[in-house]
């Protein structure tokens, strides 16, 4: 119903669209709705899966997957096209993503591979030496950290080649023996912030879809308690996407300007809600005390119901008059423009306050049963 609302017409074309997916799939804060994209949900459990391949030994799954499909293959070089079902080779396709983010604690050195696995601060060495790595040092390209390793040192040998030059100099001290009974450790670099450690899905989606600043309005639109479809409606009003005349007239439509509440001027967002006289009733009768003047522009209301308040309480019960006024505007404006039922500004008055009444009534013995 939501995706019937938000876009009409064929599944491939924008045409008829309220909002664009891209802003409904941004983050609640950054002006959108908060869903996510399937694609990208997919993306991170596919890293998480990757991360298992290397750290969670004891998976049942794990032990297939290395054992019939990787088996001694190097995971992060090999074309695997052709190879295991439509899941593997999508993982496959974000190894890009995995490789700088998967880094290898060494203790013994006996899992880790010296080349193509991101052991030290640099990243993989095959990434800075290049496939010369290998010939040049002598150290195979599968071979593990530990087998390059003698008596406690490097098995790099005599010359001034520039790779063994580099390697001297940027290789980290190799594993001790000491260490050998223990297991190499494979982390996740959650966010660039924090130190490696088990896999976090929620901490792995905010490093690769970091949110943007806050809006405006978003405190005025998503505050807590809010009425759901009331702060959606508020939602597609306060960024100007309900289809009100003006805008069907901007578009070419063959449509009458007039207002469908007064018969009296152009329809727009702001005269629709403020200007309009039968909106105004509806606002005097619930802001008529000397201390609460709210503005009658759409873009300083919003700012005014974000502002503080001298009581919570205060602020709470205007953002709920704010949301449940527009909505229920709105609501009969559509009323008027496919039927010929008619409502008073005192009906439409009378429906809200008997909305909110029992919304603030479930507030109130919320807070009693939590006293």
């Amino acid at each position: 119903m939501l995706n019937a609302f938000l876009w009409n017409g064929e599944s491939d074309s924008a045409r008829g669209a309220r909002v664009s997916w891209e802003a409904v799939c941004s983050p609640k804060k950054s002006g959108g709705l908060g869903l996510r994209r399937i694609a990208h949900i997919n993306q991170v459990f596919g890293l998480k899966l990757i991360w298992m391949l290397f750290a969670e030994q004891g998976s049942l799954w794990v032990a297939w997957v290395r054992h019939n499909i990787i088996q001694r293959r190097n995971f992060w070089t090999f074309d695997f096209r052709g190879i295991g079902s439509w899941i593997w080779r999508r993982l496959v396709k974000l190894r890009h993503l995995a490789r700088p983010l998967l880094v290898c604690q060494i203790s013994s050195g006996n899992s880790a591979l010296f080349w193509h696995d991101n052991w030290t601060t640099l990243g993989p060495l095959i990434d800075i030496t290049g496939a010369n790595g290998p010939r040049v040092t002598g150290i195979q390209s599968m071979a593990t950290v530990s087998q390059a390793v003698e008596d406690e040192t490097w098995l790099l040998p005599r010359g001034r080649h520039p790779l063994l030059i580099l390697l001297r100099n940027c290789l980290p001290s190799p594993p001790l023996r000491s260490n050998a009974s223990h297991s190499d450790k494979f982390l996740w670099i959650n966010s660039p912030t924090s130190p490696p450690g088990k896999f976090s899905t929620a901490a792995t989606w905010k490093s690769l879809h970091p949110s943007s600043d806050t809006v405006s309005w978003y405190y005025s639109v998503w505050f807590k308690n809010n009425i759901p479809k009331h702060a959606f409606m508020l939602w597609l009003a306060v960024q100007n996407r309900l289809f009100t005349r003006d805008r069907l007239c901007s578009w070419g439509l063959s449509v009458p300007d007039i207002c469908l509440l007064c018969n009296s001027a152009a329809e727009s967002r702001d005269h629709l809600f403020f200007v309009c006289p039968y909106s105004d009733v509806v606002w005097r009768d619930f802001f008529n005390h000397h201390s609460l003047s709210p503005p009658v522009s759409f873009t300083d209301i919003i700012s005014w119901v974000s502002a503080p308040f001298s009581s919570s309480g205060v602020k709470i019960i205007c953002s709920l008059i704010f949301q449940a006024v527009v909505y229920f505007i709105w609501m009969e404006r559509n009323l008027r423009l496919h039927s010929t039922s008619t409502k008073s500004s005192h009906t439409l008055v009378k429906e809200i306050k008997l909305l909110l009444r029992a919304k603030l009534a479930a507030l109130d013995r919320q807070i009693r049963s939590l006293a």
